[in-house]
């Protein structure tokens, strides 16, 4: 694993190669694109099957993300694994709202602030697709996200800015 090393690479290549190199960086971190379908193999094949891995899986994915690539990356996976996997992504938004609630309030915060008139999407964006899976589980499975005793209510500030977000791009990204 480099993970501790990339902070420190200034080469964006030398990093993406880095992260190529190892599937268990790039599925926690991001990965480049060409190393996105060894990411999600490790995730599907390893450690999803382990108690383990999915124990790992929910310690770093509910850290707030550290940068928009990073919020994209987690976000699509998260929604991914929403039908197969729900209570392990369940798991990831409990844990991010027990241990990390500030955090993900002020990317929350700094999101909305962006998409006053214009609307800047693309900064708010990758806020919100972090926030997409457990948005969609609000809408079919309200009961059982109330269930959980970690999920209080911090969670809906990210629910309306993924909504907020996904009703300006469908009116082409002016302010409704």
């Amino acid at each position: 694993m480099v993970a501790p090393a990339l902070p420190h690479i200034g080469d964006p290549a030398l990093a993406g190669r880095l992260r190529a190199a190892s599937p268990l960086t790039g599925l926690l971190d991001r990965p480049d694109p060409v190393g996105e379908t060894n990411a999600e193999l490790l995730l599907e094949d390893v450690l999803l099957t382990h108690p383990q891995g999915r124990r790992l899986i929910t310690a770093v994915y509910c850290e707030a993300p550290a940068s928009p690539a990073q919020a994209l990356w987690r976000g699509r996976l998260l929604d991914q694994l929403r039908m197969s996997e729900r209570e392990l992504v369940i798991d990831v938004y409990e844990a991010a709202l027990l241990r990390h609630t500030e955090a993900h309030l002020s990317l929350i915060r700094r999101a909305r602030i962006g998409l006053t008139a214009p609307p800047d999407l693309s900064a708010a964006r990758p806020v919100a697709c972090w926030w997409s899976a457990l948005a969609r589980l609000e809408r079919s499975h309200r009961r059982l996200l109330r269930s959980r005793s970690g999920i209080g209510t911090a969670y809906l500030a990210g629910v309306r800015l993924y909504r907020q977000v996904e009703r300006l791009e469908a009116s082409g990204g002016s302010a409704v």
